[in-house]
């Protein structure tokens, strides 16, 4: 709203007080002496006809006289224009029951020009008006209107839906997280108390097994020693057969289990006669060559000789096996030799390929292999002739050999 200043309006009534003073002062003594003179009082109808006829010759005063300009802005505050020019002027006693006019109503016209609004008002002194008496009018008592808002501060104070939306989502979203915050110190409090209970049990625990003494517990292991008699049981072929055990090994258990002429198979058809019924403490296999005159391969005698060893682990459990390798021998053309006897099929070639794949199965068995066939060799890779009675069986000093190899295994 723009400022009034009292500059203007002072300005203009000052120089309209110039241009009509004398005329006022000439109507002033008039209305003094007609009112002077007169004796009766005047009637209310007269009055109010003067009245009436005096209002109108205002307005068009008024009309004439300059135009006070408010804003637009100020239309709706015409109320609390700035009056003070007319304040400070003398009244005189005589005219105590002047005409007061309200310069400003609440009823005046609003013409508007340019976004500018000219509202009339009085500029004529009113202690030069005529004296008209009051007349007493019935008013009825207006209730105040009450004062509306304008739309532009409206707009400002209407709050939206939306914004009440955000107002509603921001209080829920402050009471989540108030909600969460309780149920996090909850827990957090529970946890902690669960730590220090823990904590206390641990101590009482660690307490406890310092102060008490543990107790020992012993336990004994009954060790069942088996005691096995001895008996050295010899099993093979015409070789073994012809071993005289007695003599070899006088005041000892020996017991000579060797049949001529046998291969490993006739040994797997009767090992309760064999080996079995003698409840062995050490058994001394020798076996398999035989088989070579049967055209029999390396890979097969070994398989029989291992399911020798089998049967007699699973029966005679208490026993220790020993395998001897298959003894050489000698086809040359030594006249002690007898070729018939040593026969073409056997050579120590295949001997020797026999006795490492023994070997090698003693060794998956876990059980004794004895190379006696280094012990009786020559150093033409032939059965000593000093060893043999016709190339194949072995004589006094070959046994002798043989058995100051089997005592080491013996005396074990």
């Amino acid at each position: 709203m723009a400022k009034k200043t009292s500059k203007p309006y002072s300005n203009r009534t000052n120089s309209y007080k110039r241009n009509n003073t004398k005329k006022s002062t000439s109507t002033t003594k008039k209305s003094t002496t007609k009112t002077t003179t007169k004796k009766t009082a005047p009637k209310k109808e007269d009055l109010k006809s003067k009245k009436l006829k005096e209002l109108a010759e205002l307005e068009k005063k008024l009309e004439a006289t300059t135009r006070i300009r408010v804003d637009k802005e100020r239309i709706e505050d015409t109320g609390s224009l700035d009056t003070s020019f007319l304040e400070g002027r003398s009244r005189s006693k005589k005219n105590k029951n002047i005409l007061k006019e309200e310069i400003v109503s609440d009823d005046f016209e609003v013409v508007e020009e340019d976004d500018i609004i000219d509202i009339p008002f009085s500029d004529i002194n009113l202690e030069e008006t005529k004296e008209v008496k009051k007349v007493e009018k019935k008013t009825s008592k207006k209730k105040p209107k009450k004062q509306e808002m304008p739309d532009f501060l409206l707009d400002d104070f209407k709050p939206t839906t939306s914004k009440l939306k955000q107002d509603n989502k921001e209080i829920v979203k402050t009471e989540k997280k108030e909600s969460k915050h309780l149920i996090r110190n909850g827990i957090i409090s529970i946890l902690g108390l669960c730590l220090i209970a823990l904590c206390i049990m641990g101590m009482m625990s660690l307490y406890h097994v310092l102060t008490t003494k543990p107790e020992v517990k012993y336990k004994t292991k009954k060790v069942v020693e088996v005691k096995v008699d001895d008996n050295y049981v010899f099993l093979g072929d015409s070789i073994t057969d012809f071993y005289d055990l007695e003599k070899f090994y006088p005041d000892m258990p020996v017991v000579n289990s060797g049949i001529n002429a046998n291969r490993t198979t006739h040994i797997l058809d009767d090992m309760y006669n064999r080996v079995y019924k003698y409840n062995p403490s050490k058994v001394f296999i020798l076996i398999g060559v035989n088989d070579i005159i049967d055209d029999k391969d390396a890979t097969e005698i070994t398989t029989n000789i291992r399911e020798i060893v089998d049967g007699i682990q699973d029966n005679r459990k208490y026993a220790e096996i020993y395998v001897e390798s298959i003894y050489p021998v000698n086809n040359t053309d030594d006249e002690k030799v007898d070729l018939e006897m040593v026969n073409v099929l056997r050579n120590n070639e295949k001997i020797k390929n026999i006795n490492k794949e023994i070997k090698k199965m003693c060794k998956e068995k876990k059980i004794t292999y004895i190379d006696l066939y280094s012990k009786l060799v020559d150093d033409n890779d032939q059965l000593n002739i000093d060893y043999t009675t016709e190339g194949l069986h072995l004589n006094n000093e070959g046994y002798k050999v043989v058995t100051d190899e089997l005592m080491k295994y013996i005396k074990k």
